[in-house]
């Protein structure tokens, strides 16, 4: 594992595995490459990359007038000089902005893209409130907390006060006018990415709760994406240092949803095996069984259904890692 700075000005931390696509993580607005340890320790034998994107953390932003662009052009900037063809490419919040900008422009960069929490067309109240929380910044020159409610449930917090700790001070050390100028594209986003271009395989997932990125906007965007999945998930973020009963809960998880893929029709069942288990993009899948793409991510669309329902009337939640 390395960290570094790139000729103009990025902070990075590179955990370099040469048989493996890197992992580039994009955090959200207001916090830094830090955010993403727990994903980095989970993969830390997979070739991982975070960086701090323009003014945050260790990165400078030295322009008064900024776009999308600029991100998307640090980015490239960063995977060229670390001499990285491929990257699977993952953003949270405004870095899922970040990443729908960079796969419309660099599309043939990337191995796959995942969004987490990516707004779509805000309601008029929606855009509302999100002006309001800029406009109150604005005018206390300083992040509030309550980011943490909006981002983690009260249990989570209250059994993780690391997390809230780590967070929290991530949040007070933004230098408040380049939080502004990244904040006010978050606000005033248009949705005007040409989804057409972004051709590589796509997750879009949200939290069921979330009220700033809802279980709509994602649908929106895996109806507009081509290669498209949606998921919601109503699981809190994992700590890294799993106690012995977590860890037990997580594997009986696992087992669970095992189980209820078996319980699958066949055909769906085998659908969801190749797809989660074995990782097989649709292009494979359909060679392997002979059939048309279109029918494959039709069918997946429908074991997904059943799998919910069945989840849903077990009460229970499941627990999946995605790659």
């Amino acid at each position: 594992m390395t960290t570094g700075t790139t000729a103009s000005g990025t902070f990075y931390f590179y955990n370099k595995k040469e048989q493996y696509t890197p992992i580039v993580f994009i955090h959200g607005v207001g916090l830094t490459y830090e955010i993403w340890q727990p994903q980095l320790n989970f993969f830390k034998d997979r070739s991982t990359l975070s960086y701090d994107v323009l003014g945050h953390g260790k990165t400078p932003l030295n322009k008064q007038d900024i776009s999308f662009d600029d991100f998307s052009d640090q980015l490239i900037n960063l995977i060229d000089e670390l001499k990285i063809d491929k990257i699977h490419l993952i953003g949270f919040s405004i870095g899922s902005l970040i990443a729908r900008n960079f796969a419309e422009k660099f599309n043939d960069r990337l191995q796959s893209l995942t969004l987490l929490g990516s707004i779509y067309k805000r309601s008029e109240q929606q855009q509302k409130i999100v002006s309001a929380r800029f406009n109150q910044a604005k005018q206390e020159l300083k992040l509030s907390k309550q980011a943490l409610k909006r981002w983690f449930t009260d249990k989570y917090l209250e059994n993780n006060p690391n997390t809230y700790e780590k967070i929290s001070s991530i949040l007070s050390s933004n230098n408040m006018s380049n939080f502004l100028k990244v904040y006010a594209l978050f606000v005033n986003h248009k949705n005007d990415e040409d989804f057409e271009k972004i051709k590589t395989n796509t997750l879009v997932m949200t939290g069921e709760n979330d009220i700033g990125s809802t279980i709509e906007m994602s649908q929106e965007l895996n109806k507009i994406i081509l290669n498209s999945e949606g998921k919601a998930t109503n699981l809190d973020l994992k700590s890294s240092d799993l106690n012995p009963e977590q860890k037990l809960e997580r594997k009986q998880r696992i087992a669970m949803l095992r189980q209820v893929v078996d319980s699958l029709k066949p055909n769906y069942r085998t659908l969801v095996k190749l797809r989660y288990f074995k990782e097989m993009t649709y292009d494979e899948i359909a060679k392997k069984l002979d059939i048309p793409i279109g029918t494959v991510k039709a069918q997946l669309h429908r074991s997904r259904e059943q799998l919910f329902k069945i989840m849903s009337g077990l009460r229970q939640s499941i627990w999946c890692s995605q790659y």
